[in-house]
């Protein structure tokens, strides 16, 4: 088994830190990577001859991680854009002029998807009060 240095998990643990968010890993020797600690000691003891775990801070290879604009777990808490089908859906079920309004404006100012903008307009029209 091949015993790498506390340079050479460093170096690996670049791509490690790149999908992940934590601020520390724990390496052992073998080149196993883990988020606790524990578990890491828990490896090295269970082989052979046991290995040394190595706590390897994100801070230690800041400078060769992307730089993101925007963090994934950011990303995924954006919602996405509603589909037409959506909008038509919530439309149905909206008596709100205000918000409609505001759907409506929101659309305009966004995608403007022709049949998104009629469902909103058509529904805006049903709820104003008829002039007699």
């Amino acid at each position: 088994m091949k015993t790498l240095s506390r340079n050479e998990l460093v170096q690996k643990s670049v791509a490690i830190f790149k999908g992940r968010t934590e601020a520390v890993l724990f390496a052992t020797s073998d080149g196993q990577f883990f988020i606790f600690k524990d578990r890491a000691n828990m490896h090295a003891k269970s082989q052979k001859t046991p290995l040394k775990v190595y706590e390897i801070e994100r801070s230690e290879v800041e400078d060769q991680l992307p730089k993101e604009k925007e963090t994934k777990a950011a990303a995924s808490t954006k919602s996405k854009p509603k589909t037409v089908e959506q909008i038509k859906a919530d439309v149905e079920d909206t008596e709100d002029l205000e918000k409609l309004a505001a759907m409506l404006k929101e659309e305009q100012e966004g995608k403007d998807r022709t049949t998104a903008v009629e469902a909103i307009q058509n529904r805006i029209a049903e709820l104003e009060p008829k002039e007699d």
